[in-house]
C-alpha cells in the first residue's frame, strides 16, 4: 500500500507530507513533555504547601487536645478551611477520638482516622484529593535554664487535612493547552516555511521533468537552465549533454538516411533506365520469334523458337515489375479514375492468365456478392494490374483444382445493385477475394510475402521461379487506391489473398439491346462449382430458370423429373468433361427429345455432333448470346425418351 502510494503522488507532496508528520509529532511530543514536567513540579509545590498547612494547624490545635475542647478548635479550623483547595479538617487525640471534625460544602472527608504520622507528612491520595497528616505535642516549648534534663515534647493527638487537586487539574489542563496552542503555531509557521522552500526545491525539478516530457515527445533543442540545489544543477546540466549528444547523434542519422534514400533513388533510377533499355530491345526479340513462329518451321524448330518466346516473354514481365516498383518507389505513379465495367474487367483479367491455366487444367472464374454494382469509377489499370499479379501468381501455385475472385461490398456499406441517385459519386469500399487451391504457405512465409525482394521459400522459387516483387507491388497499389491487403492460407490447403479498394458509384450506361431470356429453363452439368455459380448467377440476373448438376447422372435425373412434370429444359449447357461421362456422350443421348446443347470446351474445339460450343473460361456476353441463339435456332421433334441412348450411341 504504501509502495502504492509513494509511486502516484509526486515527490513534493511525499517531502511536504512527511515533514509535516515529523513537525506535527514533534510538536505534540514537546506539548506533552512540557505539561507533564510542569505538572509534576506543580504537584510538588501543592503536596509541600499542603504539608505546610497541616504542620501550622498542628501547632494552633495544641490547646484544644491538652482540654479536649472543640470550641477552642474551631477558629484554627475555620482560619485553615479558608486556604484554598482545603476540603475538610480532622483534629483527633492520641486514642484516635475526633475531636473535631469539619468539611467545605460538599466535601467529604475520607481517609483513615487511626492514621499516626510522626512528622508533617502525604498520608494518602486519591483521584480528586491528598490527605495530610501532621502529631500534635503539648508541654512548655522553650527549655528552662533550671531543668538539669532536657524535655521531650509530648505527643497529645493529631490532625488531618484534606487538600483538593481542583486547581491542579485547571492548571495543569490550562497548560496543555497553551503548550498545544504555542507549539502548533509554531508547527504551523515551519509548515508554511516548508512548503515555501519545498517549492523553491521543487520548482527546478518540474521544469526539468517537463523538458524531459518535451524531449520524449520528439522536441528537438531543449536545455534546462541550471537553478535551485547542487544535485539539481547537476541533474541539469546532464539532461543538456545528453540533449547536445542526442541531437548530434540524430543529426549523423538524418544525414546516413539522407544519404542512403538518395542511394536508393538513384539505384532505382538507374534499374528503371537499364530496365527501359533493355525492354525495348526485348520487344523486338518477341516481335521476331512471333513472325518465325507462322514460318511452317518443322517440330525441332518450333520447340526452340517456343522456348526462347517464353524465355523473353519471362524477361520482359520481370523488367516490367523493376519499373513498375521503381515508379512506386520514386513516388512518380498517379491514379487516373475512369468509369469501368467491373465484370467487363475480371473477364479481361482472366482471359490473361487463361492459357497458363488451360495448360494445368485449372478452371478459372468470378461470382459477385449481392449488392456489388456493375459499374464503378475507379483506376481500372491500377486494379487490372493487382488482379492479373494475384491471379497468375494463384495459377502458377496451382496444379489442379479453382482459382476464383469473390467481388463484396465491405462491411458497413450500403447494398445497391443499381445505385438510387443521390448515391452517384459517392465513395464506397470492395472487397477481392483471390482464391486458390494450391500449395498454399506456412505462417513464416505469410509473414513476409508482401516484402520487396523477399523469397521467403527458396525451394518454391526454384521451382515455380518469381523476382518477389509482384506481391510487394500489389500492396503498394492497393494503399495507393485506399485500401489494404491481407493473406490467409495454410500448408496444403490452398490460399486467399484479400484485399480493398476506394472507389466510387457510377450510373450504368444505356444497355446494349439483348434477346429476351427471361422464362427459359436451362440445365448446367459442370464439374467446377465456381463455373457453376457463374454461370447460374449470370442467368438468374437475366431471368433464367437454370438448374445446376455437378455430373451427367444428376443431369440425366433432373430432365426426367421435368419431363415427367410437364417443364421441360429448353437447353443443356454441358462441360466437356463431366465427371461420370464424357459430354458428347451424354448430349447424344437427349438428343432424342429435341434439346438443345450447348458444349463448353476448355479448349474452344469446334462445335461437335451439330451442337454449340463455347470456349472457356467463360465471359458473360458470349454465354448470353450462346443462350439465346441456342434457344431460337429451330430444334427437330423429339424422337425419345430422356435418358435413352440416341440411334447409333453406344
Amino acid at each position: 500500500m504504501l509502495h502504492n502510494y509513494l509511486r502516484r503522488t509526486g515527490f513534493r507532496r511525499q517531502l511536504t507530507v512527511i515533514v509535516s508528520a515529523a513537525i506535527m509529532c514533534l510538536a505534540l511530543f514537546s506539548s506533552l513533555m512540557n505539561s507533564w514536567e510542569a505538572s509534576r513540579r506543580m504537584r510538588d509545590h501543592f503536596i509541600a504547601q499542603g504539608q505546610r498547612v497541616a504542620d501550622n494547624l498542628a501547632r494552633q490545635s495544641t490547646l484544644a487536645l491538652l482540654f479536649h475542647s472543640p470550641e477552642n478548635a474551631r477558629d484554627v479550623v475555620a482560619t485553615t478551611l479558608t486556604f484554598p483547595d482545603v476540603e475538610g479538617v480532622r483534629i483527633s487525640d492520641t486514642r484516635h477520638r475526633v475531636v473535631l471534625a469539619q468539611a467545605r460544602d460538599g466535601a467529604t472527608l475520607a481517609g483513615d482516622t487511626a492514621a499516626a504520622p510522626v512528622s508533617a507528612s502525604l498520608l494518602g491520595e486519591s483521584d480528586d484529593a491528598w490527605r495530610f497528616g501532621a502529631p500534635v505535642y503539648g508541654g512548655q516549648s522553650e527549655a528552662s535554664p533550671f531543668d538539669l534534663h532536657e524535655r521531650q515534647p509530648q505527643l497529645i493527638g493529631y490532625v488531618q487535612v484534606q487538600v483538593g487537586k481542583g486547581t491542579l487539574k485547571r492548571l495543569s489542563l490550562s497548560l496543555l493547552l497553551g503548550n498545544l496552542a504555542i507549539t502548533l503555531s509554531f508547527a504551523v509557521i515551519l509548515l508554511i516555511l516548508v512548503r515555501l522552500l519545498t517549492r523553491h526545491m521543487i520548482k527546478p525539478l518540474n521544469a526539468l521533468s517537463t523538458l524531459m516530457r518535451r524531449a520524449e515527445a520528439g522536441q528537438s533543442g531543449l536545455r534546462a537552465a541550471p537553478a535551485g540545489p547542487r544535485d539539481l544543477i547537476e541533474m541539469a546540466s546532464a539532461f543538456n549533454q545528453m540533449m547536445s549528444v542526442l541531437e548530434q547523434r540524430e543529426a549523423e542519422l538524418k544525414e546516413s538516411r539522407d544519404a542512403a534514400v538518395s542511394m536508393a533513388r538513384m539505384k532505382a533510377q538507374f534499374a528503371a533506365t537499364v530496365s527501359h533499355e533493355v525492354r525495348t530491345p526485348l520487344n523486338g526479340v518477341v516481335g521476331m520469334l512471333d513472325m518465325l513462329k507462322e514460318m511452317g518451321l518443322d517440330r525441332r524448330q518450333q520447340e526452340c523458337v517456343d522456348v526462347a518466346w517464353n524465355s523473353s516473354r519471362t524477361l520482359i514481365e520481370l523488367i516490367n515489375n523493376i519499373l513498375d516498383f521503381s515508379k512506386m518507389e520514386a513516388g512518380k505513379v498517379s491514379l487516373d479514375e475512369t468509369q469501368f465495367s467491373l465484370p467487363d474487367l475480371l473477364e479481361e483479367v482472366i482471359e490473361v492468365v487463361a492459357k497458363q491455366a488451360q495448360l494445368k487444367n485449372v478452371e478459372l472464374g468470378y461470382l459477385f456478392e449481392a449488392g456489388v454494382p456493375e459499374y464503378i469509377t475507379g483506376d481500372s489499370l491500377r486494379l487490372r494490374q493487382i488482379l492479373i499479379n494475384l491471379l497468375g501468381n494463384a495459377v502458377k501455385f496451382t496444379e489442379r483444382g479453382e482459382v476464383s475472385v469473390l467481388v463484396g461490398l465491405l462491411k458497413d456499406e450500403p447494398a445497391h445493385a443499381a445505385p438510387p441517385d443521390a448515391a452517384l459519386g459517392a465513395a464506397f469500399g470492395l472487397r477481392f477475394d483471390v482464391r486458390d487451391e494450391g500449395i498454399g504457405m506456412s505462417p513464416e512465409t505469410q509473414r513476409h510475402v508482401f516484402e520487396s525482394f523477399v523469397q521467403p521459400d527458396p525451394s518454391t522459387t526454384r521451382r515455380y521461379g518469381g523476382t518477389g516483387l509482384g506481391l510487394a507491388i500489389c500492396k503498394q497499389l492497393v494503399q495507393l487506391l485506399g485500401g489494404d491487403i491481407g493473406v490467409s492460407s495454410a500448408l496444403g490447403a490452398g490460399t486467399t489473398f484479400t484485399f480493398s479498394i476506394r472507389c466510387k458509384w457510377a450510373a450504368a450506361p444505356a444497355p446494349t439491346p439483348r434477346p429476351a431470356l427471361a422464362g427459359a429453363r436451362v440445365l448446367l452439368v459442370d464439374a467446377s462449382a465456381i463455373v457453376r455459380g457463374f454461370v447460374r448467377q449470370t442467368l438468374e440476373d437475366r431471368g433464367v430458370d437454370c438448374f445446376v448438376s455437378a455430373n451427367g447422372g444428376g443431369a440425366l435425373a433432373e430432365l426426367r423429373a421435368a419431363a415427367e412434370a410437364g417443364a421441360p429444359y429448353g437447353a443443356l449447357i454441358m462441360d466437356m468433361e463431366a465427371i461420370d461421362e464424357d459430354g458428347l456422350s451424354l448430349a447424344r443421348r437427349v438428343d432424342g427429345v429435341g434439346l438443345a446443347v450447348l458444349i463448353l470446351d476448355r479448349y474452344g474445339a469446334a462445335p461437335q455432333g451439330g451442337h454449340a460450343s463455347l470456349s472457356k473460361p467463360l465471359r458473360r456476353v458470349r454465354l448470353l448470346d450462346g443462350i439465346a441463339a441456342l434457344l431460337s435456332a429451330p430444334r427437330a421433334a423429339p424422337a425419345g425418351r430422356v435418358g435413352a441412348p440416341a440411334a447409333g450411341t453406344p
